[in-house]
Formats: C-alpha cells, structure tokens, sequence
C-alpha cells in the first residue's frame, strides 16, 4: 500500500504526457503550427523588407535579390515549421532540452559544443591563432536526462544555468569561424 501514491504519480504523468502528446499530433494543432510560421515568415520578411529598397548596394549583386527572397520563403516557413514542432515535441519529453548557439568572438568547441570567452591580443602567442566563432547560422540542440512529473511548458534551459550532467547532442550548430 506505501506504493500507491507513488503509482498514483506515474499515472498521473502518463496520463498529462499522453493528453499533451495527442494533442499537438492532432491535425488542428499541426494546422496551427503552419498558421503560425506563416506568420513568422511574414514577420521576418516584413522586417528585412526596407533592406531591399536600398538600391546602390543590391545594384552590386549580379542577382535579383528580392525574387531570390521570395522564392526562397517557403524554404523559411519550412524551417520555422520544423522549429515549432520541435518545440512542441519537447513539451512531451521528460527530458530538459538547451540551444546551443555559440556567441560572437568565443573560442568553440565542435565536440563538446561549449564556448570559451577569450580576450584578442595583438601578438604571436597562441590566443592570436586560435579560431573564433565569427557568426552562427544554425543554432544547435542538445538534450539533458531528467525526470519531469508533468508537462513543462519551459522544456528549455537557459546556458548555464544549474543542470549538471551529461548531455546528448541532437545537432551541431553550424559556425562560421575567423
């Protein structure tokens, strides 16, 4: 009988994973992602729009870079898709999930997909040969064990804060180093 309340948790997590699960597995919960990285990717365009009326630099492009962007809109909202559906499945997960998104002008490690802030210097020592991040085009992901009771709707963990353990990385970010 001392075991009750703690079958009684289980069931109660399962039950609120599984409510979650079917949930966003649903057509009108998927229909509801698409709506909105619909409108992620106007919002972005929108944003960067007043970019392409700057005719002088766009005039050194041996492209048209306005129908570039256009045509290549559905590739964003098909990103944007991915992202929210990943977003979304972590909720169901008992697992605690981090971005990786490595910061300007940090020494990276590829391998342990950490950073290290370094100070530049101006001689011939080690630091001044050592490969920085310049810019991250695609952040990455990577999932810590843990054992959640319930549905968390922060799946995420801000860097550094106090989850120690190992991680399991899901994807690499892609980096472009100097």
């Amino acid at each position: 009988m001392a075991n009750a309340g703690a079958d009684g948790e289980d069931v109660a997590r399962n039950l609120d994973f599984a409510a979650h699960h079917t949930l966003i597995e649903s057509k009108y919960f998927q229909a509801l992602i698409r709506r909105r990285a619909e409108a992620l990717t106007v919002r972005i365009s929108t944003t960067i729009m007043p970019l392409f009326g700057l005719q002088k630099p766009l005039a050194l492009w041996e492209v048209d870079i306005l129908a570039e962007w256009n045509r290549k809109r559905p590739a964003l909202e098909k990103m944007f898709v991915s992202a929210l559906r990943i977003k979304a499945r972590a909720l169901v997960s008992k697992d605690i999930f981090e971005v990786v998104f490595p910061p300007q002008a940090h020494k990276y490690n590829r391998k342990l997909m950490e950073v290290e802030n370094l100070e530049r210097d101006s001689g011939g020592s080690l630091l001044a040969r050592t490969f920085l991040v310049r810019l991250c085009l695609v952040p990455g992901l990577r999932k810590y064990a843990f054992d959640r009771k319930l549905v968390d709707y922060n799946s995420f963990r801000k860097p550094g804060s106090d989850l120690e353990g190992p991680s399991d990385p899901i994807a690499s970010p892609l980096v472009i180093i100097d």
